[in-house]
């Protein structure tokens, strides 16, 4: 980490240098083995980093321990959800969307939901804002 980074408190390099190249390779065991080495500690049971923003795209990588959770909240935009591994639980106004292993569900923008982890899992959450 840079003192640039220590001085604004920033637990990681500025996102704007993390995606500047015209193309990247995103290697999710890597970021997994990074993110899990952070000397900080996860919030509600999770542990989350952007690995890609890019105009209107940005994905982010989740690890929940069981029980971790996401209260509920919404995005401006198309939001999918990948089970990598685990078992999540996803609760909208409409429905409890259980996820397994390589399943994906797709929200439209606005939508509030939930996210509970019922065992350890990992996720890759995309969001594509909604012109406006």
């Amino acid at each position: 980490m840079t003192s640039q980074q220590q001085e604004e408190g920033r637990l990681r390099t500025h996102p704007a240098e993390r995606f500047a190249a015209a193309e990247q390779v995103l290697d999710i065991e890597e970021i997994h083995e990074q993110l899990m080495s952070e000397p900080h500690p996860g919030l509600a049971g999770h542990r989350q980093i952007a690995i890609l923003k890019k105009g209107p795209l940005t994905q982010v990588y989740f690890v929940f321990d069981e029980g971790g959770c996401m209260p509920d909240h919404s995005a401006d935009g198309l939001v999918t959800i990948y089970a990598i591994d685990g078992e999540f639980a996803v609760t909208t106004a409409a429905a409890r969307h259980i996820l397994e292993p390589n399943m994906v569900l797709v929200l439209e923008p606005g939508i509030e939901h939930r996210v509970d982890a019922l065992m350890p899992g990992r996720m890759l959450l995309t969001v594509y804002l909604a012109e406006r």
